[in-house]
């Protein structure tokens, strides 16, 4: 039927604006995930695989002091294609042993739950 209205899939990110402060020991991946700009690299690394901002929040949370928070709402077209060259850098972090940060970017670019994710990322960390 002409003019159905497009299906998306959709993904939340919660986390401090600022990033954390993490130990200098901390390994790259953390740093990258969690540390200090790790918000705008995360938008800018989800936008590079489709996914497009909906929607951006902030607040605070904590019990015995604040924390600043920042909620974004991403979606992208269901019928999204993403290609074999994007997988490149997932083969590349699983090489260098990084197997959890493989595994994120992994759902970020196919968007694939976790169960699925894990079960892709030992097939191919197998074919390494």
């Amino acid at each position: 039927m002409a003019g159905e209205a497009p299906t998306y899939q959709y993904k939340v990110l919660h986390m401090s604006p600022t990033g954390t402060t993490l130990f200098p020991w901390a390994r790259q991946w953390m740093k990258d995930y969690f540390g200090r700009g790790a918000l705008e690299r995360q938008i800018n690394g989800l936008q590079k695989y489709g996914w497009e901002v909906v929607s951006m929040a902030g607040g605070s949370a904590g019990f015995l002091f604040m924390v600043p928070r920042i909620t974004v709402l991403f979606r992208r077209r269901s019928d999204y294609q993403w290609d074999e060259h994007s997988l490149e850098e997932v083969k590349r972090l699983l090489a260098a042993g990084d197997k959890i940060y493989a595994a994120m970017l992994y759902r970020d670019i196919t968007g694939v739950g976790l169960t699925v994710a894990k079960e892709d990322i030992a097939r191919l960390e197998s074919d390494l």
